[in-house]
């Protein structure tokens, strides 16, 4: 459970980060 929600937390912050890099160069 505690992995389970290391990977959703670092895939989120992966989504975000790609997100803001997508922003970045529209």
């Amino acid at each position: 459970l505690k992995d389970l929600l290391a990977l959703i937390k670092s895939s989120q912050m992966a989504a975000i980060r790609s997100i803001i890099v997508y922003c970045k160069f529209q």
